[in-house]
């Protein structure tokens, strides 16, 4: 693993052939600002890239099936337009937790499951602040777990923060 390691550029290629981000593999890489995917990645694993406080760009890969909890939490520079590609079942919880700065977040897969306050404090510089929620606009389907999330999170109804994507 390269915990608290002081690197800028991670790079996954095709010697990366296990096709998962690890758990903790950069955990508190505060000096990580980017990620490239030239390989397949299906999985990230729990608090991979938790508190890589200098992270910001492109960090979700496309063909991405599970983005487990805790995954990108404390990147407070994470910002921009996040996309989960329709690939992705999975939104683990408090995944995007304090990633302030983001601008929003596409959810393409009409059927992703989202846990628990997956974006609990994403975009809190894109709005005003109301308690312990987003302030990112969450983009994903009419009827969608994505949707059900938004509007019927233990911290009460975050409705006015999802935005219908038009069906295809």
């Amino acid at each position: 693993a390269l915990r608290e390691q002081p690197i800028e550029h991670l790079v996954f290629d095709s010697d990366f052939a296990m096709g998962i981000v690890p758990e903790r593999l950069c955990y508190i890489c505060r000096e990580l600002k980017d990620i490239t995917y030239n390989c397949e990645i299906k999985e990230i694993k729990p608090m991979a890239f938790r508190t890589c406080t200098s992270l910001n760009g492109n960090v979700i890969p496309e063909g991405l099936v599970d983005l487990d909890s805790n995954a990108f939490y404390g990147c407070s520079k994470l910002g921009g337009d996040i996309v989960i590609p329709e690939t992705c079942g999975w939104i683990g919880e408090y995944a995007f937790r304090s990633c302030f700065m983001i601008h929003s977040i596409t959810v393409l897969n009409a059927q992703a499951e989202v846990g628990q306050n997956a974006f609990g404090y994403a975009g809190l510089y894109a709005g005003a602040y109301i308690g312990d929620t987003t302030n990112a606009l969450i983009y994903g389907y009419e009827g969608s777990p994505v949707q059900e999330y938004m509007t019927h999170d233990e911290r009460g109804d975050m409705s006015a923060w999802f935005v219908a994507l038009e069906e295809n």
